[in-house]
């Protein structure tokens, strides 16, 4: 009888038996890989979570550990707990929908460290608004930039809420989201697009990028959050938003670090509407702000020191950059195809350019330039116009490149005109200013004074004239220079002072008559300053 009564195992075929048993070895290591594989993941209990440090909040019994890649379960809420003893808490983590990933706020420091990537349909969230004695977040420290991601996938949220400056008594967030720099020198990310939100306030934000597209933060539909407010970015962290409606970035704090990760901006914005970044302080980035594509963009009363460029732009549209100051920059402002206004900016001590504008046509208003370097040049026109409203610069200070501006001139600079009378002033007296004879005059036929804006101006109770902060000061077109790159000297003015009659109208017998010419000591450092250009004694 033979002992083989499978021909394919006999002796005789030794080699096709060796090598179905090698089949039968290589599907058994693969099952035992797979099972080995689902043994690493760590689910909540699907009944509602717990903590993160009791097993009972987990499947299986088992708190998760550094090999573990942890899930949290659709209607689960897991509180993290568990101090950070050198090593990471997991390996992975994943928060499904409606799942909540949670912070323990007991006076402690729980901040959960992953080794892994971090994928979210539902939300981590850490409110710690009421405890500044707690310490809490979320770090990143895979090897690869894959893993040091955190996904905001449709529905997801990554909602941090730290608590108010200066009440833990240091004025550092008790918040932390943070990336430890991989073998590339790149940090982590935060990668969130579509339907997510992004609402991260008071957090300290170390080597991360907060990368977010097509978000929309208009509150037309619930659940809409883009805001980055009041929080702290250091080695490099930054915001990059694309696509964005009505994002807020806004009081935050951005310094480079001694060895930041590679960034260029601390904020870039491309292609959104609505932004506004608001009270920023950036320190030490390649740039401060850079913006493409952007409608209605504005960029507000921030600080900037040692940048190559503060603010970077092209293809802006009715752009409002206002209440800017820029230190110890290479450049201060550089604006490509762009429109709108830059107004009540300060550059101190740039080493080339304190305002560049190629292909653009802006108005420039209440424009400080302070200390720049011997061959820097504050204003860079190329194939651009501008209307200065009141900037310390002179025909000398400004460089014209390119083709000739369309618009026909090149620069028209315009002066606040603010008047002070004194003696015996009669109530509702008005001050009238009017281009003079000498100059070409009042245009016929009822035609606009172009040379001139908010004539007549009614004088106060105490005599003066309105102040800019009033919106309705007396201005006066100063010199230009034209399309042929000529300059023109201003024209001159009537200046008259007259008083109501009893039927309301203007007396037609002046109180006050003189003809004024603009000069460049009209330029006001503090627009809205008790200081008038002109005073004017009444008999």
């Amino acid at each position: 009888m033979n002992a083989y009564p499978h021909q394919s195992c006999t002796p005789r075929r030794p080699s096709l038996c060796w090598r179905r048993l090698s089949a039968l070895v290589v599907l058994l290591a693969g099952v035992a890989r797979a099972h080995a594989g689902e043994a690493d993941v760590r689910s909540s209990n699907g009944m509602g979570g717990g903590r993160w440090s009791d097993p009972q909040t987990w499947h299986g019994g088992v708190v998760p550990g550094v090999s573990n890649r942890v899930v949290i379960s659709g209607a689960d809420t897991v509180h993290f707990d568990v101090p950070r003893d050198g090593r990471p808490h997991c390996a992975g983590l994943a928060v499904d929908p409606s799942g909540v990933l949670s912070f323990r706020m007991d006076g402690g420091t729980n901040v959960l460290v992953v080794n892994g990537p971090v994928t979210v349909y539902g939300t981590i969230r850490a409110d710690a608004t009421r405890d500044p004695g707690s310490q809490a977040g979320l770090e990143l420290v895979a090897e690869t930039l894959q893993d040091r991601t955190v996904n905001l996938l449709r529905g997801g949220g990554l909602l941090l809420y730290g608590a108010p400056a200066g009440a833990g008594g240091g004025g550092v967030p008790n918040l932390t989201l943070a990336a430890a720099p991989g073998s590339d020198a790149s940090g982590g990310r935060v990668v969130a697009e579509g339907e997510a939100m992004i609402d991260l306030q008071r957090v300290a934000i170390a080597a991360v990028s907060v990368q977010a597209s097509n978000l929309d933060n208009t509150g037309y539909k619930p659940n809409q959050r883009l805001n980055i407010i009041a929080c702290h970015f250091t080695n490099g962290a930054a915001v990059r938003l694309a696509y964005c409606d009505t994002a807020v970035v806004r009081d935050n704090v951005f310094r480079i670090g001694a060895q930041p990760v590679r960034v260029t901006s601390a904020i870039t914005l491309a292609r959104g509407s609505l932004s506004a970044c608001r009270g920023n302080l950036i320190d030490g980035y390649n740039q401060a702000i850079n913006f493409a594509h952007e409608v209605d963009v504005s960029l507000l009363d921030n600080r900037f020191f040692n940048q190559q460029v503060a603010i970077a732009g092209t293809h802006g549209r009715n752009c409002m950059i206002k209440g800017n100051a820029i230190s110890n920059a290479v450049g201060g402002v550089e604006l490509a195809h762009s429109s709108g206004v830059v107004e009540d900016l300060r550059v101190a001590a740039a080493r080339k350019n304190g305002v560049v504008l190629r292909q653009s046509a802006l108005q420039l208003t209440d424009a400080v330039f302070e200390a720049l370097a011997p061959d820097a040049v504050p204003l860079l026109l190329d194939s651009s116009s501008v209307t200065l409203l009141n900037a310390n610069l002179d025909s000398k200070a400004i460089r014209l490149t390119g083709k000739r501006p369309a618009e026909g001139f090149w620069v028209q600079a315009m002066n606040y005109l603010v008047v002070r009378l004194t003696g015996k002033v009669p109530p509702r007296s008005i001050v009238q200013v009017a281009t003079a004879a000498v100059s070409g005059g009042v245009p016929k036929d009822g035609a606009a004074d172009l040379n001139v804006r908010n004539s007549p101006a009614d004088v106060g109770p105490s005599g003066w004239s309105p102040l800019p902060g009033t919106m309705r000061p007396l201005i006066v077109r100063s010199w230009s220079i034209k399309g042929n790159e000529e300059v023109a000297d201003p024209p001159f003015y009537d200046l008259t002072v007259r008083r109501f009659q009893a039927d309301g109208a203007p007396d037609p017998k002046p109180l006050h008559a003189q003809v004024i010419e603009p000069r460049d000591a009209w330029f006001r450092p503090a627009p809205n300053a008790a200081v008038a250009t002109l005073e004017i004694k009444l008999p």
